[in-house]
């Protein structure tokens, strides 16, 4: 372990600063594939994540499980860090080894804030797709195939973060996937169709110009 990465576990904060100050450098690896920035967002040290953000730690880094700093902040319930991560353009989408994004932990364990920004720092509500459509199916019959492909995975997180929020009992945070569309019946299979059906348009309208 280093002097970084058991600062940013413990949350000295003066100290990570001081490291920093002299040259550590953030992204060194401890051996299960954790950083200082994933510990620091593990256990809510909102001012050390954005002292290593500032020194250009790598946002999306994952550790052997697959989890993220989002993951973990998200997990947690750290509102604070969460913010900073998704304003540092952590990606929403990332999956562990175990399939759960962000917003399925976030979810399974009740964080109705977290849960909110993350549903708000989505793909669908990202340009250009926020100015199409926000269904993957028409997207795919139009033959838009990223745009297909991106809306039809965040239709499969919701519905899978509203399953696990169910499951719980979180009826806070069944209410706000329900108001962002999130629908159980969308599956694996069904975003996988979508795809394929956005390739095949795609396909035709070159064939047929």
């Amino acid at each position: 372990m280093t002097p970084l990465f058991l600062a940013s576990f413990h949350g000295c904060v003066e100290v990570v600063r001081l490291l920093l100050h002299f040259g550590a450098k953030p992204d060194v690896l401890h051996n299960d594939g954790s950083r200082a920035l994933l510990v620091a967002s593990h256990h809510g040290h909102v001012e050390i994540v954005d002292c290593l953000l500032n020194a250009a730690s790598a946002v999306d880094v994952q550790q052997k499980d697959g989890s993220t700093a989002l993951h973990l902040a998200s997990a947690g319930g750290h509102v604070a860090v969460v913010r900073l991560l998704l304003s540092a353009r952590a990606d929403t989408t990332q999956h562990q080894t175990s399939g759960k994004t962000a917003l399925c932990w976030a979810a399974l364990n009740g964080h109705v804030e977290v849960v909110s920004l993350l549903l708000e720092a989505g793909p669908e509500n990202h340009k250009p797709h926020r100015e199409r459509c926000m269904d993957p199916r028409l997207a795919a019959w139009q033959g838009r195939v990223e745009e297909a492909t991106a809306l039809s995975q965040a239709e499969h997180e919701k519905a899978l973060a509203l399953e696990v929020a169910s499951a719980a009992g979180h009826t806070e945070v069944v209410c706000l996937l329900r108001e962002a569309g999130a629908d159980k019946r969308f599956r694996p299979l069904e975003a996988f169709a979508v795809r394929h059906m956005a390739f095949f348009f795609k396909t035709a309208k070159k064939l047929c110009a």
